[in-house]
């Protein structure tokens, strides 16, 4: 399903709502972000944001589909500043739970990986250290060096 953005924003012009309250609604969060925030976004709103959306107008999923008819949509009141959970809401807070834990296991991962190429690069450093220690060096380098192990230009010592 295409999501047609316009439909939305006949939708939210027709409520007469402001910016923040579909921010409440849509996002949970007190921004200030209207439905332009899913204007050019690829492939329109997260599963979780249009099931917030369809639930806040009264609407079903297939509204925002191109071929569909726009509904009237249903009267808003105003919302409080948290919404109540509702059995929808549980579904997608254990969407979003899982949603987490997957992010959370991937991050372990990833940094698990950047420690071990932290001790792999140290291991290699340490390598590259001791083989340059043991190596001579070139002999402009050994000649400038005084007896003390300071370093003077050559021929003035």
């Amino acid at each position: 399903m295409a999501f047609n953005y316009d439909k939305l924003l006949k939708l939210f012009e027709q409520s007469g709502e402001k910016r923040i309250d579909f921010s409440r609604a849509i996002f949970h969060s007190e921004s200030n972000m209207g439905p332009a925030y899913f204007k050019n976004k690829k492939g329109g709103p997260s599963y979780v944001h249009l099931e917030r959306i369809c639930e806040h107008y009264g609407v079903p999923m297939t509204t925002f589909s191109d071929d569909s008819p726009l509904p009237e949509p249903k009267k808003l009141t105003a919302l409080p500043s948290t919404p109540a959970p509702s059995s929808s809401g549980t579904a997608v807070l254990e969407q979003e739970i899982d949603h987490l834990r997957r992010d959370n296991n991937r991050l372990a991962d990833d940094l698990r990986a950047e420690r071990e190429l932290t001790a792999w690069l140290r291991n290699q450093y340490t390598i590259l250290s001791e083989h340059l220690r043991s190596t001579d060096r070139p002999a402009s380098v050994t000649d400038a060096q005084s007896e003390d192990g300071s370093h003077t230009p050559s021929g003035k010592q």
